[in-house]
């Protein structure tokens, strides 16, 4: 019934106004559980990073602009463990982030008093159509739509067999994603379609996001993205438990868990890198910077 109704002409206009009334009930229903999280992250990021104020402050024009960090939407908590390591150990960083949406508004605020780059990736074209509207011409911020596409199983495990050149042979590897698909949550080895050497330098990737696409594919970032992370890079992988995305790190990179959050809904862990593995399981390059 309520399915039918959403669908209706004279709803559509409607569904925003809805969709916020349902996310500030959301947000009022969990506050008493989050905010502790919430005191003791700000506390947290003052103690630690230089630039705390100038995250601060972006968190508080997202909102103005009718952002939230509530629902699928990274939370707070996990965008200042994130900024407050990679700040306070680089100046002028690269991130990459997989999957748009308030982080990369939080971004684009942020971008206006700190020096860093940003490359950020979404396939849905109505989400991104949106989004871009509000961050395009940000300086230091470049936003591409680019289509998904699905590996097998045996495509998806050549890439972890061969990291150096998995990038290229992903160019030549799995099949488009329907688009009637983009918005399906449980897609199945699925990432997006794009060309890392066109975007990217070797060893050029400070930190990295991975809150998108949905499904199990977030993990094709390790070997695509092999030769092109810093060896001591930072990552961000949001709902990381829900696939085996740690093991499947393990498989090519020496790591350190630095955070981890484990709420309802709200399920991140930062990682640091701490060197490649070669085919032997020994690290090397982990004194790169």
């Amino acid at each position: 019934m309520l399915a039918h109704l959403k669908r209706q002409a004279w709803m559509q206009p409607l569904m925003p106004h809805l969709r916020k009334i349902r996310r500030n009930f959301d947000t009022l229903r969990e506050l008493p559980k989050t905010l502790p999280e919430e005191r003791a992250s700000k506390a947290w990021l003052a103690r630690n990073c230089k630039q705390a104020k100038e995250i601060e402050d972006a968190f508080i024009q997202v909102r103005h602009q009718g952002g939230y960090f509530s629902g699928w939407a990274l939370s707070r908590s996990a965008l200042r463990s994130f900024c407050g390591c990679l700040l306070s150990s680089q100046q002028n960083p690269s991130i990459v982030e997989f999957g748009s949406g308030q982080s990369t508004l939080f971004w684009a605020f942020l971008l206006r008093s700190l020096p860093l780059r940003l490359n950020s990736f979404e396939h849905h074209p109505d989400w991104y159509e949106q989004l871009n509207r509000r961050i395009k011409g940000t300086p230091g911020l470049t936003y591409h739509l680019r289509p998904l596409k699905q590996l097998n199983r045996s495509e998806k495990e050549l890439l972890w067999q061969t990291p150096a050149s998995a990038h290229q042979l992903f160019l030549e590897s799995g099949v488009p994603v329907p688009a009637a698909q983009n918005a399906e949550t449980r897609l199945i080895d699925c990432f997006y379609d794009l060309d890392t050497a066109t975007h990217f330098e070797a060893d050029s990737i400070d930190g990295m996001i991975l809150d998108g696409p949905n499904g199990s594919g977030r993990s094709i970032s390790f070997p695509l993205l092999f030769p092109f992370l810093k060896p001591t890079a930072w990552i961000l992988i949001d709902d990381f438990d829900h696939y085996p995305f740690l093991a499947e790190l393990s498989q090519l990179f020496a790591y350190d868990v630095l955070h981890e959050h484990l709420g309802k809904g709200n399920r991140w862990s930062l990682l640091r890198l701490k060197g490649r593995l070669t085919a032997f399981g020994t690290s090397r390059d982990s004194t790169a910077s």
